[in-house]
């Protein structure tokens, strides 16, 4: 994933069951993405 804000490639900060938290070394952006349930898993 890049920062929407300067393009540099973010890392990846936290992962939880619900989200993915990503956050930019050169800006200090973070972005939380929320992932997508998967067939016959409930989250």
């Amino acid at each position: 994933m890049y920062c929407p804000q300067c393009g540099a490639r973010m890392a990846l900060n936290d992962e939880t069951t619900k989200l993915n938290e990503y956050t930019c070394n050169t800006c200090y952006n973070t972005e939380i993405e929320t992932k997508q349930p998967v067939a016959g898993h409930p989250l």
